[in-house]
């Protein structure tokens, strides 16, 4: 996005100002500190994104493992207390501890908003805690589920860690960026959209 503002006067010349805005990296929260984090960390990492590690496992979420990460050490319950979650974070839940994704899960589905949250296993795995969050009556809008995925990441046949790890990275880029994942030789419009808005204002 970009402003434009002009008729700035100074000392009879008028002066025209461009500012382009560029949004902040995305901020990816993973939660889980296994060795088969590494190869997401470290393609987020190549992408410049902000990277923070949740677990509840002190000999395993380590700067010496991850030293490019910010490190909290928490239960589920107080995992997120100091970690800052808005609409340019995305969260996956990939701990390989059923009770603490769920209860990461709750709170992300019942208090915070972010657009995107993964979480990996099967469909099974997800609706028996959606099922058994809605029994002990968490509340969530509809349209949270809607940020939910789970299998996580792009249908692309991965199967070794780096590439579900390629596959989870394109699936939070497609949604970040708006689009929708596919072939680009199926894409009628422009690859690079050339629409940024111009906002010109005169002072």
């Amino acid at each position: 996005m970009k402003y434009e503002t002009s008729g700035i006067s100074a000392e009879n010349t008028t002066l025209t100002a461009i500012f382009e805005y560029l949004e902040p990296n995305v901020s990816l929260v993973i939660a889980g500190a296994g060795n088969d984090v590494f190869p997401l960390v470290n393609m987020a990492e190549i992408l410049g994104w902000q990277i923070t590690l949740v677990d509840g496992r002190p000999a395993y979420a380590t700067t010496s493992r991850f030293p490019s990460c910010q490190i909290v050490v928490s239960d589920a319950d107080k995992a997120f207390d100091n970690v800052l979650l808005d609409d340019r974070t995305a969260v996956v839940l990939m701990s390989h501890n059923y009770h603490y994704d769920k209860s990461l899960l709750k709170v992300l589905l019942s208090e915070n908003y972010v657009p995107y949250i993964g979480m990996l296993g099967p469909k099974k795995k997800k609706d028996r805690i959606l099922a058994e969050l809605d029994e002990a009556g968490v509340l969530w809008q509809d349209e949270a589920l809607i940020r939910l995925f789970s299998p996580i990441g792009l249908n692309i046949g991965a199967e070794t860690p780096e590439e579900i790890a390629l596959s989870i990275i394109a699936e939070i880029k497609a949604i970040f960026a708006k689009r929708e994942s596919g072939f680009l030789r199926d894409y009628p419009g422009k690859i690079h959209s050339r629409n940024n808005q111009i906002i010109n204002s005169r002072l």
